[in-house]
């Protein structure tokens, strides 16, 4: 994952407020993302 893949995840997540609503708007498992980031 670049810097701008993690920076644009770490927005989602704030932005959603959860791993889980930021995983469900970009439809993947909430574990991708927590490994993601």
């Amino acid at each position: 994952m670049d810097k701008l893949d993690t920076l644009t995840l770490f927005v989602r997540i704030v932005e959603r407020g959860s791993f889980s609503a930021a995983a469900a708007d970009l439809g993947v498992f909430p574990a991708s993302i927590d490994r993601g980031y």
